[in-house]
């Protein structure tokens, strides 16, 4: 299901430089009551909204959140 919607998200010509950060499979869902959404930071608070939520990530304690914080990171530095 997700990599349908990820492959008409490719082929759809409004999105460019579509980047994969993590792609594997995982036991249990860690967000029961997630939904998924995109955020460019356009601003000081929305981007210490996003430090925020990633503050709030490692208080999880969990290999695999680990894992995704480091890359998410190492995006906000880029920024």
């Amino acid at each position: 299901m997700v990599n349908t919607l990820f492959h008409k998200i490719i082929e759809d010509d409004r999105h460019t430089n579509v980047t994969v950060i993590v792609e594997n499979k995982i036991e249990h869902r860690v967000f029961n009551d997630y939904e998924s959404g995109f955020l460019v930071p356009k601003d000081k608070k929305q981007y210490q909204k996003l430090n925020d939520y990633l503050s709030y990530l490692k208080l999880l304690e969990n290999d695999e959140i680990n894992n995704t914080i480091s890359i998410l990171e190492s995006i906000i530095f880029k920024m």
